[in-house]
């Protein structure tokens, strides 16, 4: 489950903050976690001590030193340097995400990422070595993911070993086979998970809500992938898919360790010379944004299903807006602080209709996604369903308490100290820094600007951009023909019903 917190949300690193659905910057990615039950009001009880107390003692904070540079090739590098542990972290990001990809080979993309480290020829006799042997042989670790708008590689290594180990990476990204016998294994693999009945309920509800926000754009491929798209993929397709987008300019080195400037500048302009050869990425349009019309409702049928997934979602502007901080703020408010947030206490606190539901604000370049999740009793689908869509109207029309902005705003402030608790933690901050091009003062800036968010700011920005009769519904698991009924008497807006996995 992804959102926008910061730094980004790299599938190839762990978790190391405690909320998965909040709408705050936070130092990794975390995919979900287990939630106990407790008393609401003594939670909330003990969570504002615990905030009085940490807004007490927290100790004045101040963003890392950090240096940044193009290379002559168009490589952007940040790099800070800390004698605190004898590592060194190196993340590269480049522009070949998904995005990058067709919509019939969705998952491209991802196999290049996948298959990148896995092996290579000798030249000689035609056996396969494998990088990851040779990497961990010198105790090195080292990762790869594929995102909707970016691949990533990284390598964390002892300072003292890092030349053989950025030996070995560079050579694996400037000469990768993908030897067809492991792709094809792969691909098969991967194929069978895809066309299993786990595979397509997932991603049924998920594929069409990204067709229905996205329509063509690129941006819905990571979310359309199946085993129609990737069935027909080529070892030659990855090859040419690599050899094309993991180029010096579209590439974004993040380093974080035991290092010093020089040696920074030595390792990168070592990998950057072995990389293929190319033109950097043409920008791509940006997602058009819903117009004045009504959104539209789908269900995702499974006549089985006991429980029924909600997902409501819009388009928002990209985290360069002026009023992305306000959106964020504000789902941390709506539905990102577990708990405490609108949603929780309406669906599940107040009338016991869910357990699970949420929001997020995931942010890509040029574009951000709000979603509101729920899964329900399948008999109670439209009920959970009205409530969000009155909890949704009810902010966007009011905007925040005083008391649960200033909860919002003492939480934000108290993580992040946590974007530099660590070097993982810090690498993932220059990513991020790195790939969206923002000032090297932001972590300082955005401490800034949270304690200047007022009410007004973030009603003012959920008014402007938040408009509820134009979200996007998708319902899987189906209704009931009692919940059928309901929703027609209602008026709910039915713009058709897709097959498991498929979108209108």
């Amino acid at each position: 489950m992804t959102d926008d917190r910061l730094p980004s949300h790299s599938a190839s690193l762990q978790a190391c903050t405690q909320y998965p659905h909040s709408g705050v910057a936070a130092p990794l990615h975390m995919s979900g976690a287990t939630v106990t039950r407790q008393n609401p009001t003594r939670m909330t009880t003990l969570k504002t001590l615990f905030t009085l107390l940490a807004c007490v003692a927290a100790p004045s904070w101040a963003g890392p030193q950090i240096e940044s540079w193009t290379t002559k090739q168009g490589a952007r590098v940040y790099l800070v340097s800390t004698a605190a542990q004898p590592m060194v972290d190196v993340k590269i990001d480049f522009d070949a995400g998904e995005d990058r990809a067709e919509r019939k080979q969705a998952g491209l993309a991802q196999f290049v990422a996948s298959e990148l480290l896995d092996y290579e020829f000798t030249g000689n006799d035609g056996e396969l070595l494998t990088p990851n042997e040779k990497l961990r042989a010198i105790g090195a670790q080292f990762g790869s993911s594929s995102e909707a708008d970016r691949a990533s590689v990284y390598l964390r290594v002892l300072s003292s070993q890092k030349e053989a180990a950025v030996g070995i990476l560079r050579k694996q990204l400037g000469d990768a086979n993908f030897p067809y016998r492991f792709h094809d294994w792969r691909r098969s693999s991967w194929t069978d998970r895809l066309e299993a009945d786990y595979g397509k309920r997932n991603k049924g509800s998920v594929a069409t809500l990204a067709k229905l926000l996205y329509g063509e754009h690129p941006y819905a491929n990571a979310d359309v992938i199946g085993a129609d798209t990737v069935d027909d993929l080529s070892n030659r397709d990855v090859l040419r898919f690599q050899r094309k987008h993991y180029i010096a300019s579209n590439a974004v080195f993040s380093i974080v360790g035991n290092i010093s400037r020089p040696e920074a500048e030595r390792i990168v302009n070592e990998v950057v010379e072995y990389l293929p050869k190319g033109d950097k990425a043409a920008a791509l349009d940006a997602p058009k944004l819903p117009a004045a019309s009504p959104g539209k409702q789908i269900i995702v049928k499974h006549e089985d299903a006991a429980q029924s997934t909600l997902r409501l979602g819009l388009l928002l502007p990209p985290r360069s807006s002026a009023d992305y901080l306000a959106l964020q703020v504000g789902n941390h408010i709506l539905g990102g602080g577990d708990m405490e947030s609108k949603l929780m206490q309406e669906v599940r606190v107040n009338r016991g209709l869910a357990y699970s539901v949420y929001s997020t604000l995931e942010s890509l370049r040029l574009s951000s996604e709000l979603q509101l999740v729920a899964q329900t009793r399948r008999d109670q689908t439209n009920n959970v369903l009205a409530v969000m869509k009155q909890t949704l109207a009810d902010f966007v029309a009011n905007g925040p308490s005083d008391a649960e902005l200033q909860a919002a705003k003492s939480y934000f402030r108290q993580r992040v100290p946590f974007w530099t608790e660590s070097n993982l933690s810090t690498l993932e901050l220059l990513s991020t820094i790195g790939y969206y091009q923002l000032p090297l003062s932001y972590p300082d800036d955005f401490a800034k600007a949270v304690d200047q968010l007022t009410r007004e700011d973030v009603k003012a920005a959920w008014q402007r951009w938040v408009k509820p009769e134009q979200v996007a519904i998708v319902i899987s698991g189906g209704q009931t023909g009692e919940a059928k009924a309901e929703a027609a008497k209602d008026g709910a807006p039915k713009e058709g019903v897709a097959k498991e996995g498929a979108a209108q």
